[in-house]
Order: structure tokens, then C-alpha cells, then sequence
């Protein structure tokens, strides 16, 4: 048993649980007021991604049917199964034909041109779930520039304010709003 009582938790406990032979049952407290939703969440969709069964219980208080019958039935060695009629796979979703023909011509300049993408911090407080692999974003046409909240906010240290006002303002007078001119390509 593990009890982690901070808002999140994943990466110090996904490691362990994903070579775990046990059941597992994640439980959290379904109020805003105490840390543990946010990290149950996580968890489990980092746990989705790695392909490890688990259960899933939560409560107000944990003392509602809900849970106890929840609970009692995980101890008895049943999986606790919840509704998901809320779930749908994803090839029986359709976009509306104006935001798939949107989507097919952007995909069709990703294949051609490529972009890339900047990621801070990249799986930080083990998002795991939020990590799209390499291999399956390149096929998009998009490529990762990994980059470190902390080593940003260093080198942010190392420039003046007049500096950074200055190149604010060069970037807003190319009415880019605070984005750099775009790099043209050679003709």
C-alpha cells in the first residue's frame, strides 16, 4: 500500500507500478480543498499508457455506497468497473467535413514542410501520459525542441529590462504580437 497525500505523486510511484504484480487500486478524494485528484488522474492515465491494470475509487469522505461497495468488491478481487457509456472509440468519431478538410490540408503541409515543436520540461512531475513519442509525432511532420523551464528562467536573469522592453517593442512594431518575424526560406 502506498498513501501519497501531495497534489501529485506520479513520478515517484508509476516506476514501481508499472512492474507491479499485484492489483492495484488508485483512490483519491473528490474534493478541491485537499491534494490527490489531480495526481490520481495522472496516474492513471499514466498507468493507461503503460498498459497497467488498475482500479479506480473516490469519495467525499469515504463513506458513501459508492466507495464502501467500490472497495469491498476490489478486496473480494474484482476489478471495479465504472460506466463509460461517456467512452466512445475513437473511429466512430466523425468531424464536422469543414474541420477535417481543415485538418487534411494542415496535415498535408506538416508532411511537406515540418515544424517544430518546443516542449518545456517534458514529462515533469511524471506526466508520462502527456509524452507523445518521437517515432509517432515525426510521422506528423512535427519534431520536439526540448527545452528547460529552469534553464530559461537562468538565462533570463542574464538580460536587463531595457534590453527585453526593447526587443518587445521590435517584435510589436512588426505588428507580430511578441512573436519574432517569420524565417523566410531562400527563393
Amino acid at each position: 500500500m502506498v498513501v501519497e497525500a501531495v497534489w501529485q505523486y506520479t513520478h515517484h510511484i508509476l516506476h514501481g507500478l508499472s512492474t507491479h504484480r499485484g492489483p492495484i487500486l488508485t483512490v483519491a478524494n473528490w474534493s478541491g480543498e485537499w491534494p490527490g485528484l489531480v495526481g490520481m488522474l495522472n496516474l492513471n492515465g499514466s498507468l493507461t499508457k503503460a498498459g497497467v491494470a488498475y482500479s479506480t475509487l473516490w469519495s467525499e469522505d469515504f463513506t458513501d455506497d459508492f466507495f464502501l461497495s467500490g472497495l469491498r468488491q476490489w478486496l473480494a478481487g474484482e476489478a471495479v468497473r465504472h460506466d463509460r457509456s461517456h467512452v466512445h472509440a475513437l473511429k466512430e468519431f466523425r468531424l464536422p467535413a469543414q474541420a477535417e478538410e481543415m485538418g487534411t490540408r494542415l496535415a498535408r503541409v506538416l508532411g511537406r514542410d515540418k515544424a517544430i515543436m518546443g516542449i518545456f520540461d517534458e514529462g515533469c512531475m511524471g506526466m508520462y501520459n502527456a509524452i507523445i513519442p518521437d517515432e509517432l509525432l515525426h510521422r506528423t511532420g512535427v519534431f520536439k525542441e526540448r527545452l528547460s523551464q529552469s534553464a530559461l528562467f537562468a538565462e533570463m536573469q542574464q538580460v536587463s529590462d531595457e534590453e527585453a522592453l526593447a526587443v518587445r517593442s521590435g517584435w510589436t512594431a512588426r505588428g507580430c504580437a511578441l512573436r519574432p518575424a517569420p524565417i523566410r526560406k531562400p527563393t
